[in-house]
């Protein structure tokens, strides 16, 4: 029998605590609510069965509690256990995806709610494969430097990097190997090899295919450049695959080809993959093509394309099968975005047909310990929360040889009671307002579909902004409308009005103007054709702007060495800008010494491509303000989300007529002076002289 448990009210005259414990002790007038509730006490002992739905009531509670403590996690995923003990599992590639690349998120939890520990296993190899080469030697020749290197290890090599302290020079080198010195191999040619910028940018890793190769012979083309001095070299060993791998779903997004180069997006489905090969499936018989692969990184509001591999696909044994199709590379990266660039060099050659690409990836394992069967569940998506601490056993614990069980795991879904605003702070449509008096141009962007919108700036935009780009400005009225800048490795082809201007004062030379539509346009590249089948010229690009005085100087931007034989006709000319042009006209200029003057034609330049990634809506009276010398880039809250806004489907958004403003300032100056100069000079005679009157002493007057 239920015991009799005290119920306490109040009275209804004195409004003091009453407390019964029978209904007999109830007084007529105390009509209160509490009674009755006692009274369905009295009735839940006549309906033992509704003790099963308030149990059950209560463990809902219960859950739900035990859920909240998850509230800060935007995802979770379901996982059924069939068998109590060690349990290992391999995380699928939606897990990485949602989660943190450390995998601190992660959150193992039981049925009941209790958080369970786990072990993280990952197979991925040791990244640190460089080592130091037993001998180096070097050989300075008339028309090449040869380096010797012994390479110290019977491993298969991918690549060797070449050590140099000279900072700007730009070379071609072909690679050879051999086991005893007699007998060379040629494994690589015409490979480039720079450092421009500052150091800024560099390319001193040689790629090799994968093999072995006691001795490499580095011949580098000294022709059209003074040698540099290379000082020492480190070989890259291949990794050796220690796990079996697992295949990475790989959608080929977009083809571009560009400038002698194969652009290949690929959507890995995932982002943060620890990559272990890659995989290019050609038809073609015959090639050897550097690669690289190239991931967008965001810096502050700027999306920048950085390399994070370079290697070498060829296929030039004639006893390769007919038909074969397979070329494999070795990878020990972690793709930092769901999407990779691969680019493919084709120089001079035709584009290479690529029929698919293939890749895989490193397994990673999660383990703990069941003590119960039935379902479990996941969860990740946190960025801010700390690394769990368990307090588990790891020095008895042989992971490697519990198998990977064959369990049923879901995939992320959106966590129902995940708190959006823990995580991630809303955005305002519009950032803060702005002084437009000091822009020089804008012109209206147009947007036909609301959205995340896809904005390429233009030649005159790109002549007009700073070289790095801070003062572009997105405007509705006053207010600023948020936006990520993207700076692609890709090139745009324009093609230039081009004329003879041979120098009367120097008849041996050949020389062509080269009219560009504005100044500080940032081309970076200059090419052109010529149908002589023989010929060697050494090739110069520059300009003459003026001085501090008003006078034109000499200005270089770049310089080539150009040859051409009978066996490889019609090979273009490739000249590196070594930095940006200030003026609107260039010259191209060479010594035919004693031999007939070149025909050239098909001349091209070649500049970056700059976007804008926004969000708008049609109808928006929206502007790009543009020409400010003397402001700093923005500092956009969007930054937070700039992963989202790549993936997001784009719209294309288009610029209009360009204005130039009535308030905005001069546009920047096209050489070292000029009007300045002049000005000042004026100044400093007119002040010259009247201090001059003022020191000559009067004459007196003469006698009469």
């Amino acid at each position: 029998m239920i015991p009799r448990l005290p119920f306490r009210t109040r009275d209804s005259a004195t409004m003091k605590p009453v407390e019964f414990t029978d209904r007999a002790a109830r007084k007529p007038e105390d009509t209160d609510r509490g009674y009755h509730g006692y009274h369905g006490c009295r009735e839940w002992r006549r309906r033992p069965y509704f003790a099963t739905v308030v149990v059950g009531y209560l463990g809902l509670a219960f859950a739900a509690l035990a859920a909240d403590g998850f509230a800060d996690w935007s995802h979770r995923q379901e996982l059924r256990v069939d068998t109590t003990g060690l349990v290992k599992i391999s995380l699928p590639v939606d897990t990485l995806d949602r989660a943190r690349a450390d995998l601190a998120d992660l959150r193992l939890v039981d049925s009941q709610g209790t958080e369970t520990p786990y072990w993280i296993e990952r197979l991925d190899p040791d990244s640190d494969r460089r080592r130091a080469t037993r001998g180096f030697r070097l050989t300075l020749g008339t028309q090449a430097t040869v380096v010797l290197v012994e390479t110290g290890t019977s491993d298969p090599l991918e690549g060797v990097t070449l050590q140099t302290p000279a900072d700007a020079f730009i070379k071609a080198v072909q690679v050879e190997g051999s086991q005893d010195t007699n007998t060379w191999t040629v494994i690589g040619a015409g490979l480039p090899l720079f450092r421009q910028a500052q150091g800024r940018e560099e390319r001193l890793e040689v790629p090799l295919p994968r093999g072995s190769w006691r001795f490499l012979r580095f011949t580098i083309d000294d022709q059209g450049s003074p040698p540099v001095p290379f000082t020492g070299a480190w070989v890259h060993l291949a990794p050796a695959p220690s796990a079996p791998t697992e295949p990475v779903t790989v959608r080929l997004v977009a083809r571009e080809e560009a400038q002698g180069d194969t652009r290949l997006t690929l959507d890995l489905g995932a982002a943060r993959l620890p990559l272990a090969e890659i995989e290019v499936r050609t038809p073609e018989p015959f090639f050897r093509r550097p690669i690289r692969l190239m991931a967008r990184q965001i810096e502050g509001i700027t999306i920048l394309e950085k390399e994070l591999y370079r290697g070498l696909i060829q296929r030039v044994a004639l006893d390769d099968p007919p038909g074969s199709s397979r070329v494999s590379l070795p990878l020990d990266l972690r793709s930092p975005n769901r999407e990779l660039v691969l680019v493919i060099e084709n120089a001079d050659s035709p584009p290479l047909r690529v029929d698919e690409i293939r890749m895989r990836r490193w397994p990673i394992h999660l383990a703990f310990w069941a003590t119960q069967t039935g379902p479990y569940t996941i969860y990740t998506g946190n960025p801010t929360c700390p690394a769990p601490q368990y307090e588990l056993p790891t020095q008895n614990v042989d992971l490697s040889r519990t198998p990977v069980a064959a369990t049923e795991l879901s995939s992320p879904v959106p966590h129902p009671g995940h708190q959006t605003a823990a995580n991630l702070p809303r955005i305002d449509e519009f950032a803060g307002q702005l002084d437009l008096d000091r822009w020089s141009f804008r012109k209206p962007v147009g947007v036909e579909t609301a959205g995340v919108q896809e904005l390429e700036l233009d030649l005159e935009v790109l002549a007009h902004a700073q070289p790095g780009f801070a003062d572009l400005r997105l405007m509705v009225g006053d207010r600023q409308l948020p936006y990520i800048l993207e700076r692609r490795s890709a090139l745009r082809a324009l093609k230039p009005i081009v004329r003879d201007a041979d120098d009367l004062n120097k008849p041996r030379h050949s020389r062509w103007s080269i009219q560009l539509p504005f100044s500080n346009l940032p081309v970076t590249r200059l090419s052109c054709t010529s149908p002589t089948a023989l010929f060697r010229r050494e090739v110069v690009v520059y300009e003459e702007p003026l001085d501090a005085r008003g006078g034109r100087y000499r200005r270089q931007l770049g310089r080539a060495s150009w040859v051409q034989v009978p066996e490889r006709a019609a090979a273009p000319l490739t000249l590196q800008f070594e930095g940006t042009p200030i003026t609107d006209t260039l010259y191209l200029e060479t010594d035919n010494e004693d031999n007939p003057p070149l025909q050239l034609s098909g001349f091209e330049l070649h500049y970056p491509v700059v976007r804008l990634f926004f969000k708008s809506n049609p109808g928006t009276d929206l502007f790009l303000y543009y020409g400010n010398d003397r402001v700093s880039a923005p500092q956009y809250d969007l930054q937070l989300v700039a992963s989202q806004i790549i993936a997001a489907d784009k719209s294309s958004a288009y610029l209009g007529s360009a204005e130039r403003l009535r308030a905005g300032g001069e546009p920047r100056m096209t050489g070292k002076g000029g009007i300045l100069f002049w000005g000042a000079l004026v100044v400093v005679v007119v002040g010259l002289l009247f201090v001059i009157t003022r020191l000559v002493p009067k004459s007196s007057a003469p006698p009469p």
